[in-house]
């Protein structure tokens, strides 16, 4: 009798052929360049708001320090009053009046001052002291008080009343009774 030869069974292949694999890598890939489309303008206005923030948080910072001297003290209607000018807030000033702030505290032994620097684009601090309102002021130093984060394009002051409220020859003048009030405005550029 003649035995028929039966072929041993081989498992089955549980691996992916190759038309399997090229299609899976070409999804992949199509997957992979729409995340990444995604991804890049993702990034790219996460840096822009945090270059945005950063320079909010700055111009607040200034604002803040022009904003509590004025709270705390009063515009230096000596340094305001085209009239008036003491020679001291001229120097301080040059002729650009209305880019700089003198204000002076309550007891009137700290002056300062707030200015743009149209050079350097930055807005500058300078504290002058005595020891009463009778004597002279010191000399001051003008320091940087925005940081290089802060593009300043612009920055002036207004004023209003613009003669001085306090004075006795003023108290007559209706027009003049006024609590005196500082307009800041400040123009900054974005970030580059």
């Amino acid at each position: 009798k003649m035995k028929h030869l039966k072929k041993p069974c081989l498992p089955k292949s549980s691996g992916f052929t190759l038309v399997e694999l090229i299609i899976s890598i070409a999804v992949f890939m199509i997957f992979i360049g729409i995340a990444t489309s995604s991804y890049v303008p993702l990034v790219k206005a996460n840096k822009t708001a945090n270059e945005t923030q950063k320079i909010y948080r700055e111009t607040r910072f200034v604002l803040d320090a022009i904003s509590r001297e004025i709270k705390t003290g009063t515009p230096d209607y000596s340094c305001i009053d085209q009239n008036k000018l003491d020679a001291q807030c001229l120097r301080n000033q040059g002729t650009e009046i209305k880019r700089t702030l003198a204000v002076i505290s309550p007891n009137s032994t700290v002056r300062t001052f707030f200015k743009f620097d149209t050079a350097d684009k930055n807005i500058q601090i300078m504290r002058q002291n005595r020891l009463s309102a009778a004597l002279p002021w010191s000399a001051g130093e003008w320091e940087q008080l925005s940081s290089d984060i802060l593009k300043v394009e612009d920055l002036s002051f207004s004023f209003f009343p613009e003669k001085n409220p306090y004075e006795s020859k003023n108290a007559v003048t209706d027009a003049l009774q006024w609590q005196p009030s500082v307009s800041i405005i400040l123009k900054t550029n974005g970030y580059d």
